[in-house]
């Protein structure tokens, strides 16, 4: 079924018939789940040389398969492009970079893309939220400054946070 549909994608493009942006975007993402990054940036490529016009959602996929891969230079080199053709990142974007610093142990990175996020005037999903609190929480306890990480602890209700998603919050 893989090799039908890369077939029919490749098709389509040989025959003049554009793909719409939705269907570049669910291809790249299959791709980028394979790990077939390259491939996907071919495809990105061509929607940036021949139409149709990369939307967010085309950004975010590579920049999400760059990322997992450990990237940073084609995640960047995405980004720039991304700005320089005046796409706008959206919170989905930024919680790509979070999550991708965070996951290699680069918290303090992590934490200023979050505040350059806010600065943007980007608000954060709950997700996103969560995942900053998380991320400034591990920071404090890396750092032994556990009593700043239960005072920032405190200033969240537990209506706005699962207790058991954070270890510092869980009871001992």
């Amino acid at each position: 079924m893989w090799k039908e549909s890369v077939r029919m994608f490749k098709d389509m493009s040989n025959c003049g018939l554009t793909p719409c942006v939705i269907s570049c975007n669910s291809f790249m993402h299959a791709l980028c789940k394979r790990g077939r990054i390259q491939e996907a940036k071919d495809i990105f490529d061509s929607m940036v040389k021949n139409g149709p016009k990369p939307d967010v959602n085309c950004y975010s996929v590579l920049l999400h398969g760059y990322a997992t891969q450990g990237c940073f230079a084609d995640v960047g080199n995405i980004f720039d492009l991304m700005v320089s053709n005046a796409v706008a990142p959206d919170h989905h974007v930024f919680t790509i970079f979070i999550d991708a610093f965070a996951r290699r142990g680069m918290m303090d990175k992590a934490i200023l893309i979050f505040e350059d996020m806010r600065k943007k005037g980007v608000n954060p999903d709950v997700c996103t939220e969560q995942l900053h609190v998380f991320l400034i929480l591990q920071f404090l306890e890396k750092r032994d400054i556990i009593k700043e990480a239960v005072k920032l602890q405190t200033t969240y209700s537990d209506d706005q946070f699962n207790s058991h998603s954070f270890p510092l919050m869980k009871e001992k």
